[in-house]
């Protein structure tokens, strides 16, 4: 019976879970290849958060365990049937991580300023000078009176969408770096602007750090 194989694939998606923490990738890739057996041909009809969630997991182990040819049809099925641009950030994101990790790293940036795009962010092909003002100008009026120590007492940050944006932004900054891309400053600038417009974040540390070190070059 469906109903039955619907609480299996959700068993198989907690052991997924805890696999992945634990780093055993291979054993959290079994596990979510039963899952998604389970769930069946219908999964994106009946079943479709469950079903999201393990092919998100299941794009990610690929990757870690280096099929990128399973992580890609994974990918692909992901953003062929996720009804929201926001439910399509996870593999995004995996998709990005993973031209990162082969060292395809123009590739890397090209997907994430698409995928920015998505999410009403448009960073220019060629940034100039004046760009960076602006940026450096916007940051010190959000910043205004306070000190920068009262940063660390900003709220967490809720807004999925500015979430996924700066969590895009954080998966790109390596790839501007490393290609000394003149975007490096203006993606770190958008997350320490985001970062004060909306809250701190689990990637608003290494954008506050990085944006000191830019101001001292």
């Amino acid at each position: 019976e469906q109903s039955e194989r619907d609480e299996l694939a959700k068993l198989n998606l907690a052991a997924c879970r805890k696999a992945r923490a634990a780093t055993a990738y291979q054993a959290a890739r079994e596990y979510a290849t039963l899952g998604l057996t389970f769930l069946g041909a219908s999964a994106w009809q009946r079943q479709y958060e469950m079903s999201l969630t393990l092919h998100e997991l299941a794009a990610e182990v690929a990757w870690l365990c280096g099929d990128f040819v399973e992580m890609e049809r994974l990918i692909e099925t992901t953003l062929a049937q996720a009804k929201t641009p926001l439910a399509r950030m996870q593999v995004y994101q995996v998709k990005i991580q993973s031209l990162n990790s082969r060292n395809e790293f123009l590739a890397a940036l090209s997907t994430g300023k698409s995928v920015l795009q998505m999410l009403g962010i448009s960073l220019p092909d060629n940034p100039t000078s004046e760009d960076l003002q602006q940026a450096k100008q916007e940051i010190d009026a959000l910043i205004g009176e306070r000190s920068i120590e009262e940063l660390i007492d900003l709220p967490k940050m809720k807004d999925a969408q500015k979430l996924a944006i700066i969590q895009i932004a954080d998966t790109i900054l390596p790839s501007c770096y490393l290609t000394g891309s003149p975007l490096y400053p203006l993606v770190v600038a958008l997350q320490v602007k985001l970062s004060i417009q909306f809250g701190n974040s689990l990637f608003s540390p290494i954008s506050y750090v990085s944006y000191a070190f830019l101001l001292n070059m």
